[in-house]
């Protein structure tokens, strides 16, 4: 049984609790949060985008709890240490507990900025355990699902491709962290990174990058908008916003058109994926109901149970993301493409 040191009890750090809970070879024994209440199991203040979390007292019985990440790092009889912590906190906490020769899983983005993901990298190839960054999508089916398609050429290669992530304002997290963009680096670093990761694992790591953003909500950037350049004849655009009202479900969609047919998702529609063939036809893949977030944690943990480093999400994937986003950040506040 792997037993698991969790940091930070907000919105993922509950999720993660949860997807913990469901398994039969691993088991949160320590948790960290500043927050008392969440501490004794009480969760009902907790909000996010992919809807609330309930309320459990009894999710953290016969757990050692503290009030110190550091604490929990040093102290805990644990063999996997997973922070969900704001992203300003991320490389602190990622580097102790490296340190300590355990296995570390961190929510994304790795860091605020490339340097301080890059430190990182270099700390995760020589430390004894394995490191991980959630970079949940690589792991949702019906991205993963486009991912095997375009690989092996299913539907002939890509001609353009349209990504799209938004959400209400985030006004849910903890002393509203993620409005304050030198602690979440904005909408562009938190949510649009998702999809700025998936098309460098889809396509590559792109020439440069051209965005346009808006700042409305918070001191960062609230809307950004991308096309991905590549030397090849594709057309890439990504779009991720924090603008949209209360009463707006997060969504999370894109179409690829490919040679011979188009892939399409919208997870606000009943329809799932749905690919559009050039000759009228349409397939519709049974697909897991696993959500990313669940298969990335499962991942992970059979990659230390058989002694394997991850290799579909590498600590250098994550770092380069981060750069990727923030080249992005650049080209929008200042009106210029940004070569990466």
């Amino acid at each position: 049984m792997l037993k698991v040191g969790l940091i930070g009890l907000g919105f993922m750090g509950k999720t993660h609790l949860d997807i913990y809970g469901a398994q039969k070879d691993a088991k949160v024994t320590a948790v960290a949060d500043c927050n008392l209440n969440r501490l004794a199991g009480d969760f009902s203040d907790i909000g996010g985008n992919l809807g609330p979390s309930a309320a459990s007292l009894n999710a953290l019985k016969d757990v050692q709890t503290f009030e110190d990440p550091s604490r929990l790092i040093k102290e805990a009889d644990v063999d996997l240490i997973d922070i969900c912590l704001p992203t300003d906190l991320h490389v602190r906490y990622v580097l102790e507990a490296l340190k300590t020769g355990r296995h570390v899983f961190c929510e994304k983005p790795l860091g605020l900025d490339s340097e301080s993901a890059r430190r990182v990298v270099r700390a995760a190839r020589t430390a004894k355990g394995f490191f991980m960054t959630g970079l949940c999508i690589r792991f949702w089916p019906e991205y993963e699902y486009l991912k095997a398609a375009v690989d092996k050429k299913r539907y002939g290669k890509v001609v353009s491709a349209t990504f799209r992530r938004v959400s209400p304002v985030p006004t849910w997290s903890s002393n509203n962290w993620l409005m304050d963009e030198a602690r979440s680096g904005g909408a562009a670093l938190d949510l649009h990174i998702h999809d700025t990761d998936f098309v460098i694992w889809l396509l590559g790591k792109p020439a440069e990058v051209r965005s346009v953003g808006q700042s409305r909500v918070s001191n960062g950037i609230d809307h950004i908008i991308t096309q991905f350049v590549y030397k090849k004849n594709v057309m890439v655009v990504a779009e991720g916003s924090w603008l949209y009202h209360a009463s707006f479900p997060f969504s999370m969609s894109f179409s690829v058109a490919c040679e011979h047919g188009t892939v399409n998702f919208n997870s606000s529609s009943p329809d799932g994926l749905v690919v559009y063939l050039d000759n009228g036809k349409l397939e519709k893949p049974k697909l897991s109901t696993e959500s990313g977030h669940f298969r990335e944690i499962v991942y992970f943990l059979r990659c230390i149970r058989n002694g394997t480093a991850p290799n579909v999400v590498t600590p250098k994937d994550a770092a380069i993301a981060v750069e990727v986003v923030r080249a992005e950040i650049e080209s929008a506040r200042t009106f210029k493409p940004v070569k990466v």
